[in-house]
Parts: C-alpha cells; sequence; structure tokens
C-alpha cells in the first residue's frame, strides 16, 4: 500500500490550536484510510504566543506508521515544514494595517523620489537635455519642456512595463521582479528558520522530546 506525501515548506496559522496532517501537507493514499491520515495530530499549540514549529519529515513518517505500519510512504515535497503561529493577525486592526500601508507607500515614493533625482544630478540629467534640445531643434533653451515630458512619459511607462503592473493589474501573465525577490527570499528565510531550529533541537534535545510528547502524536 502506497502513501504519498507533499509537505509545503511552510504554513501560516494564527487561530487552529490544533494543527492536522491535512493542513501542513497533501495526501494520496487508499480511501480506507485517507481520513485518517488526514486527521492525524501534528502539532497542539498551547502557549498563545507567537512562535515557529519544526515538522521534519521523518516525525510525519512515524505519524503515519501509528495508523498504516504496512505503509510505503514516499514524500514529494518538502523535508522540513515550518509551522509559524502568530495570533496577533487575526487581531489586526483594520484602521492600524489601513495607516501602515501609507506610511510604508510615503517612505517608498520619497525613497525612490530621491534616488531618481540624485542620479539625474550626479549625471547631469538637466544639462543633457539642454544639448539634445540644441541638437534636435537648433536653439539654446533653459527649458525644454517637450524632452522633459517626452523622459517622463518614457519613464513611467517603463517603470510599468518592468514591474509588470498598472493600477494593480498585471499586464502579463509571467512573474514580476517583486514576486521574483519575495520568493527568494521567504524561500531563504524559510531556510534559515529550519536550520535555526534544528541546530536548536541538537543543543537541547530534551526540550525537543517535550514538544514531540506535547505536539506531535
Amino acid at each position: 500500500m502506497d502513501v504519498y506525501i507533499k509537505p509545503s515548506e511552510k504554513v501560516a496559522e494564527n487561530e487552529k490550536k490544533v494543527v492536522k496532517l491535512d493542513d501542513i501537507c497533501e495526501i494520496v493514499a487508499p480511501t480506507k484510510i485517507l481520513e485518517k491520515l488526514k486527521k492525524l495530530e501534528v502539532v497542539r499549540i498551547e502557549a498563545e504566543k507567537e512562535r515557529n514549529y519544526l515538522i521534519d519529515i521523518t516525525d510525519i513518517i512515524r505519524l503515519i506508521q501509528k495508523v498504516a505500519p504496512d505503509a510505503t510512504i514516499n514524500n514529494v515535497g518538502a523535508k522540513s515544514t515550518v509551522i509559524a503561529y502568530n495570533p496577533q493577525l487575526k487581531k489586526q486592526n483594520p484602521v492600524i494595517k489601513v495607516i501602515l500601508i501609507g506610511f510604508v507607500s510615503l517612505v517608498l515614493m520619497a525613497g525612490s523620489a530621491t534616488a531618481i533625482m540624485s542620479f539625474h544630478t550626479d549625471a547631469q540629467i538637466p544639462q543633457i537635455f539642454k544639448n539634445y534640445h540644441r541638437l534636435f531643434f537648433g536653439e539654446e533653451t533653459e527649458k525644454p519642456v517637450l524632452i522633459y515630458v517626452s523622459y517622463s512619459i518614457g519613464l513611467a511607462s517603463g517603470i510599468i512595463i518592468f514591474f509588470n503592473h498598472f493600477f494593480g493589474k498585471k499586464i502579463m501573465d509571467d512573474p514580476t521582479p517583486i514576486d521574483v525577490e519575495m520568493t527568494l527570499y521567504d524561500h531563504d528565510v524559510t531556510e534559515t528558520i529550519v536550520e535555526l531550529l534544528s541546530d536548536k533541537d541538537k543543543q537541547n534535545p530534551s526540550e525537543k522530546e517535550m514538544g514531540e510528547s506535547h505536539g506531535l502524536k
């Protein structure tokens, strides 16, 4: 009898006190034991505070073997799963959330504007625009408005195309650079958490055993 499991790298929880096997991985198994496997208790969260729980694939295998000792277990997912428990997420005030988003947006806008202006000053863009105006129109001017407007439109268009978003909608189905960077960042953070928790378990084996007796059943 074959059992296939696909654990996730990271699972976020803010309400459930009992995390079951079906919450952290996809399970493919014979119908007669599938429901039993889905209801297996992986972690029982007792403390009402933010904490990461590390579930190793060996823990999941031992858990399944208690229900199906004769099953051949095949893992097609992550080797470790991080359960990120944060009870504060469900209590977040929507007004505070809007204020935080507005503050971050303001900081990003100010930072981006400062970076662009600093680049323009270092590269002497205003003087370059004056030279362009003289080359194209044959006259000197202190304010080449036409080139300013053309450059602004081109800059805005380039940013929209590069980030693949316009008024909250994607222009193309491809992932944006931010999507790629955030995915890589999240993956690196998860790997770091796994390594830190693994090292902690090795340094404090008694704590690991206590966690298994209270969490993994």
